[in-house]
């Protein structure tokens, strides 16, 4: 695509951004501006790690009411302690301050992901000017664009051969573990075991942290945070098998399965390390239970991986169409058109893998 026709493709979708956001109304761009979103569990986390009520439903509503004045029973801190940790420094600040540093650091972020990334998948440009879950993470106050500096870092330090590097760097993954879990069983179903190395390092070390973060009783305090429903609001918008199945659990579970199952065929037969860590991706998208319209802007860094190999074909068409504008709106309307992104999503990772090629046999 030519240099012109990208730049203008760039120009429609910031122009499309601003219309979005002049159609939200003036309360929820103030609480944008103003940081009442979710940055307000990161921070209620940081102030809180060290104190043993990292978890406690009482303290996070009591600093809630204190920094803002309101209570969301939805926004708690649901990260594993150690992230609490690594953002002690700022809860040093004020609120405001220190939402304006998160999402300065934020765009930073992305600023290096789109760097080192559209050069080598020019597409991702226009796509990322028109991305609704992009906005939506710097909107909900969202960290997944660190999570997107993680993957593209990481993907450059193995490309060079560092795979120690390359996996400690990927551990930081815990930060969101749930939507790089087949990523990190890729690498040992490959066996790529430097990388494995690094992560199991940097894993180790997140434990460590956890711990000293969050006490020795945290992980029961998480599991019971996990079994909270009002952690889980509106299932049905989200862009996974939880949201496309509707409550029923025996089909969500049937489903998680055969998309394990496919990934770990996958990773054995297919030689193209970034087709794997696409579908990696999709499939950690998929099987996450807890997963929001923010979180579909990961399926960019999936789209910039299939480039790399040069895959085409209805799999790609149908993971592109999912990260336009339309796999957003629909899925933020009512079921059972809200399911239509997650299936299009699941019909997409299946497709890809029926494209995947076979390891050649041994001479």
């Amino acid at each position: 695509m030519k240099f012109w026709t990208l730049t203008a493709l760039c120009g429609l979708g910031l122009a499309f951004q601003v219309w979005m956001v002049s159609q939200q109304g003036p309360a929820l761009l103030r609480g944008t501006l103003e940081g009442h979103n979710d940055f307000l569990q990161l921070y209620v986390g940081a102030r809180l790690a060290g104190t043993g009520e990292l978890y406690s439903l009482e303290a996070n509503q009591r600093l809630q009411a204190e920094l803002t004045g309101k209570v969301s029973p939805s926004i708690r801190y649901s990260r594993l302690p150690f992230y609490a940790l690594l953002l002690r420094p700022l809860a040093a600040l004020p609120y405001r301050a220190a939402y304006l540093t998160f999402q300065g650091l934020s765009l930073a972020a992305l600023l290096v992901f789109v760097w080192l990334t559209v050069p080598e998948c020019p597409l991702l440009a226009p796509l990322l000017c028109f991305s609704i879950p992009l906005t939506a993470s710097f909107r909900q106050g969202q960290d997944l664009m660190f999570l997107l500096l993680v993957l593209v870092v990481y993907q450059l330090l193995a490309r060079r051969g560092h795979g120690f590097a390359a996996g400690l760097v990927l551990s930081l993954g815990l930060i969101k573990f749930h939507l790089l879990v087949l990523l990190w069983l890729g690498l040992v179903i490959r066996k790529h075991w430097p990388e494995v190395k690094g992560m199991v390092t940097g894993m180790g070390l997140a434990l460590a942290l956890s711990l000293a973060a969050g006490g020795p009783h945290w992980i029961a305090g998480y599991l019971a945070l996990l079994r909270d429903p009002a952690l889980h609001p509106s299932p049905a918008i989200m862009p996974n098998l939880h949201g496309m199945t509707l409550g029923h659990t025996g089909i969500e579970l049937g489903c998680a399965v055969v998309v394990v199952a496919l990934f770990g065929i996958i990773a054995l037969r297919e030689p193209r390390r970034p087709m794997v860590e696409a579908l990696a991706l999709i499939g950690s998208l998929l099987v996450s239970r807890h997963a929001y319209i923010q979180d579909s802007v990961l399926m960019l860094a999936a789209l910039a991986m299939l480039d790399k190999v040069d895959t085409s074909g209805p799999g790609k068409f149908l993971l592109l169409l999912f990260c336009t504008p339309l796999g957003a709106l629909l899925q933020l309307t009512d079921p059972p058109v809200s399911v239509l992104p997650a299936a299009m999503l699941l019909l997409a990772y299946v497709m890809l893998v029926t494209a995947a090629r076979p390891r050649p046999a041994p001479a």
